[in-house]
């Protein structure tokens, strides 16, 4: 998928322009990282990840 065409993590994928997809760059399996968020700071760990 070529990057910044949408973000849908329910579905599995997201771009690396997307909040989420930003935090991601560079993340590794096992790491937790945070996420700025309307609603807050969310904290996700990794893991797995495929590239598109």
């Amino acid at each position: 998928m070529p990057s910044g065409a949408g973000a849908r993590a329910e579905a599995g994928w997201v771009t690396d322009e997307s909040p989420l997809g930003r935090a991601l760059v560079g993340a590794a399996r096992g790491e937790v990282i945070e996420v700025v968020a309307p609603a807050g700071v969310r904290r996700y760990e990794v893991v797995d990840f495929r590239a598109a």
